[in-house]
């Protein structure tokens, strides 16, 4: 596994501990925030990504963590800086 892959995966599993600590997440932010972190674990496990063009659905991914980390900057800036870094890392993957 790649660097950034591997960066990618810790994240992923950072974050998802953190949503499982926060009581405060409105639900359609949390839904955004799981549905992210199934795609993300769909770029990490190439096998199960489903056919199509990745690079749209890898952008995707992206603006969707991007918009949610502006959303939580204020109140939450742990989950946002976690959500910046994974933003980082796709960047430097090239999605």
């Amino acid at each position: 596994m790649s660097e950034e892959l591997t960066k990618l995966k810790a994240t992923v599993d950072q974050l998802h501990d953190k949503l499982g600590s926060m009581d405060n997440v409105d639900e359609e932010v949390r839904h955004l925030l799981e549905g992210a972190v199934e795609d993300l674990h769909q770029i990490l496990d190439p096998s199960k990504e489903p056919s199509g063009n990745r690079g749209e659905q890898h952008a995707s991914i992206a603006q969707r963590l991007s918009e949610v980390a502006l959303h939580y900057e204020g109140r939450h800036p742990d989950l946002s800086n976690l959500l910046g870094s994974m933003v980082d890392i796709l960047s430097n993957m090239g999605v």
